[in-house]
């Protein structure tokens, strides 16, 4: 009979499950590159300028007859979309036509049973301003998390998380590209939430690496590695647990304002999961990471002294 105490010992870094998931991640990367080069994203209002009302309809409406009004009050290039079963309906007008000044009471005629839920204006100008500053955002939060890793452990360990972040960020975008949802400023705030809840769980399996290292010299740094991941794989699993119940809620009731937003959740915490396991790990351990040594003055693998496991 197993011992109950018997701490657990998944072998998550064995060879072969490694080649399988890192394998696993450059096609998926590659297809989110490939994705945002051929297709790019969906920008949407925030980005691109506009106008977007929001109609709530006492019963369904179909989107294809408010489409054909529009077009027949010279919209025909809006963009139409229903939810909550046909009452919500959601118009987007390009800048061209936002330009007209009564374009938003023109469109609210069309439905004159509707009360208009959501009305905002964004001009050109203030779109491109707000797509720059959405990148610089991300590059901030990169270089921020680049640095503090190098301050707070080796290079390796930076470089292995920033691959990690990188790589969750990427799969968001890759998906938002690949389905064609809008993309705006409440996605960058996915993304740059999902890149903290990422480092957060891969800084505590690299905590845990560093304190069983010193305890433990010469022992196989796959090994550390291993034990350290099963070690806290509870935390991590009720963490993502509990995080994506949280979010799935708001998926489910939050309405179309929130649904972008969750959806970069669902997916970036499936990702930062997966990541801190098979990229984080893998890749410091690829750089030549090899666990303290008898005296930590020695050269590392790269010959230059360093006193941090």
């Amino acid at each position: 009979m197993k011992n109950q105490t018997e701490p657990r010992n998944i072998p998550f870094l064995h060879r072969a499950s490694v080649s399988v998931a890192v394998g696993l991640s450059m096609i998926i990367v590659v297809g989110s590159m490939l994705s945002l080069a051929t297709r790019g994203l969906n920008l949407g209002l925030d980005f691109t300028g506009g106008t977007i009302v929001e109609f709530n309809a006492p019963e369904a409406v179909e989107p294809a007859s408010v489409r054909a009004s529009l077009a027949a009050r010279g919209y025909a290039d809006a963009t139409v979309q229903a939810a909550d079963g046909g009452r919500l309906i959601i118009v987007r007008l390009p800048p061209a036509a936002s330009a007209q000044p009564d374009a938003p009471e023109r469109i609210a005629a069309i439905l004159p049973q509707a009360t208009v839920q959501r009305l905002d204006v964004v001009g050109p100008q203030v779109g491109d301003e707000l797509r720059e500053d959405g990148g610089l955002a991300m590059l901030y939060a990169t270089g921020g998390i680049v640095a503090y890793l190098v301050q707070r452990f080796n290079w390796r360990f930076s470089l292995g998380a920033t691959a990690a972040t990188l790589h969750d960020a990427l799969v968001i975008l890759g998906f938002f590209s690949f389905t064609g949802m809008t993309f705006d400023l409440a996605i960058v705030a996915g993304v740059l939430t999902v890149m903290g809840y990422s480092l957060n769980d891969t800084i505590v399996i690299f905590d845990r690496v560093r304190e069983t290292a010193r305890g433990l010299v010469g022992r196989d740094p796959v090994e550390l590695f291993n034990a350290a991941i099963n070690q806290t794989l509870s935390r991590t699993l009720i963490t993502s647990g509990t995080t994506l119940v949280v979010v799935l809620s708001m998926f489910m009731l939050g309405g179309e304002t929130l649904r972008g937003f969750s959806v970069a959740l669902i997916v970036g915490i499936v990702s930062g999961t997966y990541s801190t396991l098979y990229i984080a790990s893998p890749v410091t351990l690829a750089l030549g990471y090899r666990g303290a040594t008898i005296d930590p003055r020695m050269p590392d693998a790269d010959g230059v002294p360093d006193e941090r496991p």
